[in-house]
Order: structure tokens, then C-alpha cells, then sequence
């Protein structure tokens, strides 16, 4: 689970440098060879006799690996295109350990009350480390999120710009921390593990998988990267300015359905703004778009804000306390709109003409308020 949130090109906040060579990784990694399978050994000791199996488990629970349980004892072998991150289970019961293996002879040790170690792998020393790190930012960050709920119902501003000061600060402290991490040397599969999770800016990624590529570019999740990152960016040139918007139809809190070329051709403006309850930089945008559709809704702006939460009640809640300006609708998925907007990361907010046609894309504050008041002027 990411803990910081993704910001969005050009502002402030975001990683300080771009690439030139921005597509230079793209054009040469089309060829790039696969490294070969590595063998493990995962010797495994239990507190007390079990009779059954032990499996490892993948990312969409399929086992792939197995092997018996003797006595107090297992070992499971096999081979790893790359190391990952996996979980062990007993047949005895439903419980499963998570294990990042490698290609190395690794130890694992469970206790009667579930608790668990492993050595041998420094991979897996490295993961957690990482997931107490991040177990504590987020337990933080949770602590801060129902402490702001509170100075909101009570309109305490001042405690309540405090609790976002805080929240500041322990978001730069991670983030400070991941960067030093995933450009640590020297480079393992952790440093990519860490990189494909970490929610930079897709230039700065790119640049980190060139940097990386002498030493990881073998690695099946590398090259997958690598052309995902490229198909991104091959959708954000379809919403690029002076591009046609995407059409799209989308229920509301009622369950009734808007589409967009309804609202634009009611309006003569319409500002577009991906979000979601869990993401604090949405919120913290929530009070400028208020202010900006008080000012110009009466000269034909609207705002449609779409909720990218996988859960309804989490978006119906968020509704009902932060009341977001303007048409509130939600994400239903599968929907094609996350690729048809390049929405990899939020807030994201697209300024659309009655014509359908994109004129302002990821805008400050500031810069949005300027440019809806001159799109605004050419309808006069």
C-alpha cells in the first residue's frame, strides 16, 4: 500500500529535475534477454508436529510452489525467474506468511503463537525493514486523517491547518526516506520492488529503470516496467492539450447517470478533477475548487469530480463530510477511463471547453482561476 500519494507534473512538491532523453530506455531495452531461473531452498521448522503440506503462495494466490510437511520440518524448492514477494501457508490453517524469496538457501522458523522469522535472504531483512517503516507512517497518517474529521465537524481552523503542517511533515520524512532507499547501492531487485510501488512521477521513473538497467534490466519486472511506463505515456499524449476528452457516463450518489458531453454542452466550462477519500492532496484542493466554483458557476462553469475509490461508502462518506463542489460521481470499474485520462496518479484535473476540447491540464490553483476566467471571456 502506497502511504504518500503520487503528485502530479508541475507542481509544486514533485521530484525537482525532468529527463531529456525521455524516451532514450524505450528504443534500446526491445531485445533486452531475460536472466535465467535461480534456485531456492526454503528449510522450514515448527514448533510442534504437523501433519499435511506447505505451499507458497504468488500475488494472485496461486500455489506454485509445495512440498511436505515432516514431522516438525519442510523443505520447498524451486526456481524464481526473479525474487518476489510471496507468502507461505500450512494446509493446517488459513494463516499466510509473507516471504520475499530469493534465489539463495534461505531458514524459516514458526512459532506456536504465528510469529515467524527468516534468514537467509537479505531481501527479506530489507522488506521488513521497510513494512515497519511504513506500518508506522501509516498508523501516523491514519491518527492525523480521524484528527482532522474531528477539527473539521468542530470548524477548528487553527488546529486544523496544524494537523496538515504535521501531515506535511511526516509525508516529506517518508518521502525523503523512499528516495533514499530505492537509490541506495548497491542496486538489488529491492531498489525495483521499492521503485514500482513508490508512486514518483513517470519521468523520474524512467529515469531511475535507466539507471538501474546495467544491473536489473534482466528482470522480467523490469522490462514489464518498463513498457507499461511507455504505454503511459503514449495515453498521456492523448489527453494533452487541444486534444478531444474522452466521452464518458458515470452514476452519481442516487445511482442516476451524467455523461460528459451532457454537462459541457449544458456549460461552457467544465473542470474535470479525479480523487478519492483516502487521498489528502485531493482534499486539501477541495477548498480553492470550492472557491473557484462560487465564483464562476453563474458564468458557466462546472466542476464533475470523479472518485476513483474502490469502495461506494467510502466516496458516500467522504461526500458527506467534505460536501465537494460541484457534480460528485463515482469510478465503477472495470471502466476504460482510467487509460483514456492517463490516471496513474491523483489529483488529477483536465479543463474542458463546450467543444469537448482539453484546455488546461494539472493547473495550480492560481493558474486555474486565470485561465477559466479567460476561456470564460472568449464565450462572451
Amino acid at each position: 500500500m502506497r502511504l504518500h500519494y503520487t503528485k502530479r507534473p508541475k507542481r509544486p512538491g514533485t521530484l525537482p529535475f525532468r529527463i531529456i532523453a525521455f524516451f532514450s530506455l524505450w528504443t534500446s531495452i526491445g531485445l533486452a534477454q531475460v536472466r535465467p531461473a535461480e534456485p531456492f531452498t526454503l528449510a522450514g521448522q515448527l514448533a510442534q508436529s504437523v501433519k499435511g503440506n506447505v505451499y507458497v503462495l504468488n500475488q494472485d494466490d496461486k500455489r506454485v510452489f509445495s512440498a511436505p510437511i515432516q514431522g516438525t520440518r519442510f523443505t520447498l524448492k524451486g526456481k524464481l525467474a526473479e525474487p518476489g514477494l510471496y507468502r507461505v501457508q500450512l494446509d493446517t490453517n488459513s494463516r499466510t506468511y509473507p516471504v520475499f524469496l530469493e534465489g539463495a538457501p534461505m531458514q524459516m522458523t514458526i512459532q506456536k503463537n504465528g510469529a515467524y522469522q527468516v534468514t537467509g535472504s537479505k531481501l527479506h531483512s530489507e522488506w521488513r525493514a521497510y513494512t515497519a517503516f511504513t506500518d508506522s507512517t501509516r498508523n501516523k497518517l491514519i491518527g492525523l486523517s480521524q484528527a482532522r474529521s474531528g477539527a473539521t465537524q468542530k470548524g477548528d481552523t487553527v488546529l486544523l491547518n496544524q494537523l496538515w503542517a504535521e501531515n506535511t511533515m511526516i509525508s516529506l520524512t517518508y518521502g525523503s526516506r523512499m528516495a533514499d532507499l530505492i537509490a541506495r547501492k548497491p542496486y538489488t531487485f529491492f531498489n525495483l520492488f521499492l521503485l514500482k510501488g513508490s508512486g514518483y512521477a513517470d519521468d523520474h521513473l524512467v529515469n531511475m529503470l535507466n539507471e538501474f538497467k546495467p544491473t536489473l534490466g534482466t528482470y522480467p519486472t523490469f522490462q514489464l516496467y518498463d513498457q507499461e511506463l511507455k504505454t503511459r505515456a503514449d495515453n498521456r499524449q492523448k489527453v494533452a492539450i487541444g486534444q478531444q476528452a474522452y466521452d464518458f457516463t458515470l452514476p452519481d450518489s442516487t445511482g442516476a447517470t451524467h455523461s460528459l458531453a451532457s454537462v459541457r454542452t449544458a456549460n461552457k466550462l467544465v473542470l474535470v478533477d479525479f480523487w478519492a477519500s483516502w487521498c489528502g492532496p485531493c482534499i486539501k484542493e477541495f477548498p480553492g475548487l470550492k472557491k473557484l466554483h462560487a465564483k464562476y458557476a453563474s458564468q458557466g462553469l462546472e466542476i464533475i469530480g470523479i472518485s476513483t475509490d474502490k469502495e461506494p461508502k467510502r466516496w458516500l462518506s467522504a461526500l458527506s463530510s467534505l460536501r465537494p463542489s460541484g457534480l460528485q460521481l463515482h469510478l465503477t470499474e472495470p471502466s476504460p477511463l482510467r487509460d483514456k485520462y492517463a490516471i496513474y496518479a491523483i489529483p488529477q484535473t483536465f479543463l474542458i471547453d463546450q467543444n469537448g476540447v482539453i484546455r488546461g491540464h494539472n493547473l495550480t490553483e492560481a493558474e486555474l482561476d486565470k485561465k477559466v476566467a479567460e476561456l470564460l471571456a472568449e464565450t462572451r
